[in-house]
C-alpha cells in the first residue's frame, strides 16, 4: 500500500455537556515535525465531552521525515510508507456518571487504544494499457472519496469520479494520484496519496533495425541509385522513392498511431503502436553491376575488337559497363573503381549504425516520452522528433565525404552525352568527395 496514513480516533462516548462546545471536543494537539527518520511522542491532554479531561499519549515512528497535523493524523513524509502510529487515552475529571461529565470514567489507567490505516494500492502498467488505483482502509469504514491526478510538466490536473473508491483508465504517462478520504471514524478526513506507473511498452526499436549491403535490385529506384548519377547510395530498403532518399520505411505513412488516453490521464494524446522500421542498405549504382543494363556492342575500334577477340568465335552479345570493362578489355581501373564504390558505401553504414543504434536515438523511447494535449501537437511532435533523430543519422552518414575526389579510368556506355552516343567511349570517371 502506497501513500498509507495513520489516522487516530477521539471519540465522545456520552452526550457533551452544555458547558463543552463541539469545537472543545476536538484534539488541540499542537503540528509537529520530524526532520529526519525516528520516533516522536507527544503528550497532551484535551477537554472531553462533558468538561472533564482525555489524556492523550501519540507515539508515531517512521524511516523518513514525518509531522503530526495537530488533528489526529500522523504522515510520513515519503508519500507515508512504512508508518506506524498508535493513540493511547485515559479519562479523568467529570462525574464518572455514564450519562453524564466524565463519560463514565475517573480512572486514570482506563486506556483504550485505536488505530485505523488509509491508503492508495495502484497499479503499474506499460504505456496505452489500463491501470487502476483503489482507496484500502483497515480497522475503519470509508464513507466518501473525492480523487485527484496530476502528470508531471503538464499543467493540468483531472477530477476523479466522486465516491468511487476505484478510479483507473488507460494511461500515457505516470501519474500522481490523490485521494481525499472521509472515513467514520475521527478526525474524519485525511488526503492519501499515490502513484500510477507508467513503463515503456516492451517492442523494441533496435529489433526493428538492420543494416549491410543490398542485394540485386534492393534501392535500385532511389533517387541517387539506378536513376540518377551516384556511384551508390545508402537508404532504407523499404523507405525511399524514387524522388525521395530515405533512412526509414515510412515515406508512405508517418508511422505511428495518436491514441486518446482516458482516466487520470483524460485529455492527454500519446504515440502508440509505433511502425516505424529503418532497415539501411548500402547499394552500387545498377549502371556498374554485373546486372546492369545491356547495349548492343557498335562496330567501333577499338572496343568492338576487344569484345570479338574475347568471344571468338562466337558472336558478340549484348553488353554492359561491367561486362566491356571485365571481359573485353580488363585493363582499365574499373575494377579498382567498383570494389571502392561497395567500400565507400559500407563506410556509410559503418559511421551511421553506432549513432542510429544509440539509446539516446531510440525512436520508440523517444515517442514515449511525448504527451500532448491535442492531436495535432503530438503528430508535430513525434514528427520533429524523428527528423531529429535522422538528422543525426544522416550527418553521421556523411562522415567519409571528406572533399578529396578521385578519377578512375574505363570504358563507360554514354547513352546521351556527348561526344560519342550510344556506345562505350574511354572515359574519365570522377567520384567527388
Amino acid at each position: 500500500m502506497t501513500g498509507m496514513v495513520i489516522l487516530i480516533s477521539f471519540g465522545c462516548e456520552a452526550p457533551i455537556a452544555p458547558e463543552a462546545t463541539e469545537e472543545s471536543a476536538k484534539p488541540v494537539a499542537a503540528s509537529w515535525e520530524l526532520a529526519t527518520g525516528g520516533s516522536m511522542n507527544v503528550d497532551t491532554q484535551i477537554p472531553d465531552c462533558d468538561g472533564g479531561l482525555y489524556n492523550f499519549s501519540f507515539g508515531c515512528s517512521c524511516p523518513t521525515a514525518m509531522h503530526f497535523d495537530g488533528g489526529g493524523g500522523c504522515h510520513c513524509d515519503n508519500n507515508g510508507e512504512g508508518l506506524d502510529c498508535y493513540v493511547e487515552e485515559s479519562q479523568s475529571g467529570g462525574s464518572g456518571d455514564p450519562t453524564g461529565p466524565g463519560g463514565g470514567s475517573n480512572d486514570p489507567h482506563d486506556i483504550t487504544r485505536k488505530e485505523y490505516t488509509v491508503g492508495l494500492v495502484c497499479d503499474a502498467v506499460e504505456r496505452g494499457g489500463p491501470a487502476t488505483c483503489t482507496v484500502a482502509a483497515v480497522g475503519t469504514n470509508i464513507t466518501g472519496v473525492e480523487w485527484l491526478a496530476s502528470v508531471p510538466d503538464i499543467p493540468q490536473s483531472v477530477p476523479g469520479p466522486s465516491g468511487a473508491l476505484s478510479w483507473g483508465g488507460k494511461m500515457a504517462r505516470t501519474s500522481g494520484m490523490q485521494a481525499t478520504v472521509v472515513v467514520s471514524e475521527g478526525p474524519t478526513t485525511h488526503t492519501v496519496f499515490g502513484e500510477i506507473f507508467v513503463g515503456d511498452p516492451t517492442r523494441s526499436w533496435s529489433t526493428n533495425q538492420s543494416f549491410s549491403a543490398g542485394g540485386p535490385g534492393v534501392l535500385d529506384n532511389c533517387a541517387g541509385g539506378s536513376v540518377g548519377g551516384g556511384v551508390g547510395l545508402v537508404a532504407d530498403k523499404d523507405g525511399c522513392s524514387i524522388d525521395n532518399t530515405r533512412l526509414v520505411d515510412d515515406a508512405y505513412n508517418q508511422g505511428w498511431t495518436a491514441a486518446a488516453a482516458t482516466g487520470p490521464n483524460a485529455g492527454l494524446w500519446y504515440v502508440s503502436n509505433p511502425t516505424t522500421k529503418m532497415n539501411i542498405r548500402s547499394q552500387v549504382n545498377k549502371k556498374y553491376r554485373p546486372d546492369g543494363w545491356k547495349n548492343t556492342v557498335p562496330a567501333v575500334p577499338p572496343i568492338s575488337g576487344a569484345c570479338a577477340a574475347a568471344y571468338s568465335p562466337n558472336a558478340v552479345p549484348q553488353m554492359n559497363n561491367y561486362g566491356i570493362n571485365t571481359i573485353c578489355d580488363a585493363t582499365t581501373q574499373f575494377g579498382a573503381f567498383y570494389s571502392y564504390a561497395w567500400s565507400h558505401e559500407a563506410q556509410h553504414i559503418s559511421l551511421l549504425q553506432p549513432v542510429a543504434t544509440n539509446s539516446a536515438h531510440d525512436l520508440y523511447k523517444e515517442w514515449g516520452k511525448l504527451v500532448e494535449t491535442t492531436e495535432g501537437a503530438l503528430d508535430a511532435a513525434a514528427e520533429t522528433r524523428k527528423d531529429d533523430i535522422l538528422a543525426d543519422v544522416r550527418a553521421a552518414a556523411l562522415g567519409n565525404h571528406n572533399g578529396n575526389s578521385q578519377n578512375w579510368l574505363f570504358w563507360y556506355y554514354t547513352p546521351f552525352a556527348l561526344p560519342t552516343v550510344n556506345q562505350w567511349t574511354l572515359s574519365t570517371v570522377t567520384t567527388p568527395h
